[in-house]
């Protein structure tokens, strides 16, 4: 008995963790937008006061999770989650140059 207790027990650390590892908060939506520029990013939200803490390479898929004026929240295929100028992110497959054309 004590054996299935603790298979059920593993069998829940396991789904659990299959789930926290699908991305930020198990979303679906897709990664369905990409950098168009190498372009720096901030961690702390638009209008962080310290310098980008790094830089999206141009090509880098993200998905869009939030707009704060000029600027949006990108989460990249890996998990890293920044804030970008709207300017610098871009459709996969359309033929828009950026988010803000329209």
């Amino acid at each position: 008995m004590f054996s299935r207790g603790l298979t059920g027990i593993c069998l829940l650390l396991i789904l659990g963790l299959a789930a926290c590892a699908t991305g930020s908060g198990g979303s679906d939506r897709p990664y369905n937008a990409m950098i168009t520029k190498d372009t720096p990013f901030l961690l702390d939200g638009p209008n962080q006061q310290t310098p980008p803490n790094g830089t999206f390479r141009r090509g880098t898929r993200v998905r869009i999770l939030d707009r704060q004026g000029a600027m949006v929240q990108v989460e990249a295929i890996g998990g890293l989650t920044g804030y970008v100028s709207a300017g610098a992110v871009g459709p996969v497959d359309e033929g828009r140059q950026s988010w803000t054309d329209n």
